[in-house]
């Protein structure tokens, strides 16, 4: 890659985290930590009657490399009325950033992308509705709003609360997942943990409930539409040519 191919698309990298920079901005003017939330919106999912809250929170993580650098990483997540949902990871060093999506639409549309890269991946998934990835606060978030078991391995820690929003702690092998029962279950803080010892956690730093900004399901019309393979830069044979067949199998009718 060239000189100035590295400088777009570090370009259009910046340009999509000043966009969400202003989406949560806006989320931090709604809900200021340490304020009562206000009141949730509810939309009944159309699939089986359940109640989805849509949400916007943003986690963040603050360390520091053995040299000294600051490092920090975030996660954003969003959920629709109608069932979409969206996640954005993001990395960032002294010399690199990593930003990562993966968005499920309403109408079984996934789309996964890397944003520096350029990159997406679109698969077409009828066969299981929106609601299969949101989890239920009627089961202690444990299960899914279609009733299924969202990871068999996750256990109840007790109860505690973010900021003054109450949340239920479970554990997940090294991680602690606080999740909010009266925001759709949004994952309100994460602690990594090996053993006793704390190993760093991702602290609640905005939350909207209502509708998420529009700006973290747009597609930039740039990505380049690659095999999963590459996107995620597979580089076991077996695992890599499972995840291209799964992927041929499910691509839309119409070109992404």
């Amino acid at each position: 890659m060239n000189r100035s191919n590295r400088i777009v698309r570090l370009a259009t990298a910046l340009v999509w985290v000043a966009a969400l920079a202003l989406a949560t901005d806006t989320a931090r003017d709604r809900y200021a930590p340490g304020a009562p939330p206000p009141s949730p919106a509810v939309v009944i999912s159309p699939d089986n009657g359940r109640a989805i809250q849509p949400y916007l929170a943003v986690l963040e993580q603050n360390s520091r490399a053995k040299d000294g650098t600051r490092l920090m990483s975030r996660m954003t997540v969003g959920v629709k009325g109608d069932g979409s949902s969206a996640t954005l990871r993001e990395f960032f060093g002294p010399n690199e950033t990593i930003s990562f999506r993966e968005i499920r639409f309403s109408d079984g549309l996934h789309v996964s992308t890397d944003e520096v890269r350029q990159m997406k991946s679109t698969t077409l998934n009828l066969a299981k509705p929106p609601t299969a990835y949101l989890r239920d606060p009627a089961s202690q978030c444990l299960r899914n709003l279609l009733g299924e078991v969202v990871n068999t391995s996750e256990t109840i820690l007790g109860t505690s609360d973010v900021n003054g929003v109450p949340v239920i702690r479970a554990l997940n092998g090294k991680t602690e997942s606080h999740y909010a029962p009266s925001v759709g279950c949004a994952t309100l803080k994460q602690v990594f943990r090996d053993g006793g010892r704390s190993l760093g956690e991702k602290t609640l730093t905005h939350l909207t409930r209502g509708e998420p900004a529009t700006a973290l399901f747009a597609l930039p019309s740039t990505l380049e539409e690659v095999l999963p393979s590459v996107l995620h830069r597979i580089r076991d044979p077996l695992l890599a040519a499972k995840s291209d067949a799964l992927y041929n199998s499910r691509r839309p009718a119409t070109n992404q």
